[in-house]
């Protein structure tokens, strides 16, 4: 029994060791609050906190340990930096409003926007929706300056994350609304992530912004002046539109709109009725 103290320190110290913090970057009582973690070719990469530079992006590895990338914009009043995702062997993030890409050793910016949202990797490039010069952006990027430039651009764009309510990536292809300013609606495009493969379709109509491809069709919501709001259905080739659910007239919009496996829900309005769940499988109604 003399030994039963060593053995319960022992113990201890294990327990004490398989809970320390992997890094204490900010040294102080506050802590660095490290968020957006992402590993990316063996690194990760992550936000964090730090009085003197703020909220800035960090990489880490077991050889090397936690590094700054950078105080991109220097001050306490940090960066506002943001990952958005990665590709190849790089991490994309913003810094304020611009985009930066990084692989844990070399740090470049890859363009400046009045605005950046969230995107994804499509065929080993990264589209990501922006704003500039009071237009809107369609962006990709492969990670480096070379590889990287706006594709599309337009008053308004719609399947963005801001508005993204389903997939709309089918056979290697994104699709997305993009307004007509003649025609005084949006038409829907395709493209694969280059230049040369971005193409019109067809009109699609007062796009709402809640859209996805359901059964190899996109399902979207239009606004009808006279009618109200519709979900309507399309062929991926502009061909063969219809009518899946129609309010009735003066009746209200359709909102929470979602599509998972093989149905849509949204939330509408139907007369007599208030709000209600709807579901469908895309068909005519």
């Amino acid at each position: 029994m003399r030994f039963l103290p060593g053995i319960l320190s022992l113990l201890l110290v294990s327990v004490v060791q398989a809970q320390t913090p992997l890094l204490d970057i900010n040294t102080s009582a506050n802590g660095s609050s490290p968020r957006e973690l992402i590993q990316v070719d063996g690194r990760l990469f992550f936000t964090a906190e730090v009085p003197g530079t703020g909220r800035e992006v960090y990489t880490w590895t077991a050889g090397e340990g936690a590094t700054l990338l950078g105080d991109l914009i220097p001050g306490s009043d940090h960066s506002a930096a943001g990952i958005l995702g990665s590709v190849g062997s790089r991490v994309l993030f913003r810094a304020g409003s611009d985009l930066w890409a990084s692989d844990g050793l070399e740090t470049l910016q890859l363009e400046s926007f009045e605005r950046i949202s969230n995107g994804f990797d499509i065929g080993g490039r990264y589209l990501l929706f922006a704003r500039s010069g009071g237009k809107a952006v369609l962006y990709a990027t492969d990670g480096t300056p070379e590889g990287s430039g706006p594709i599309h651009v337009s008053d308004a764009l719609m399947g963005s994350s801001d508005f993204f309510s389903g997939p709309l990536v089918e056979n290697g292809l994104f699709y997305f609304g993009s307004w007509d300013d003649t025609a005084q609606q949006f038409h829907l495009w395709s493209t694969d992530g280059t230049s040369g493969g971005t193409t019109g379709i067809g009109p699609l109509g007062l796009l709402r912004g809640q859209m996805g491809i359901l059964n190899g069709r996109l399902l979207y919501v239009v606004r009808d002046p006279d009618q109200g709001d519709e979900v309507h259905s399309i062929g991926l080739d502009g061909t063969d539109p219809q009518v899946v659910w129609r309010a009735a007239p003066a009746v209200g919009g359709v909102y929470t709109f979602k599509i998972a496996g093989t149905r849509a829900y949204f939330e509408a309005e139907a007369e007599g009725a208030g709000y209600e769940l709807h579901v469908s499988d895309g068909s005519v109604a």
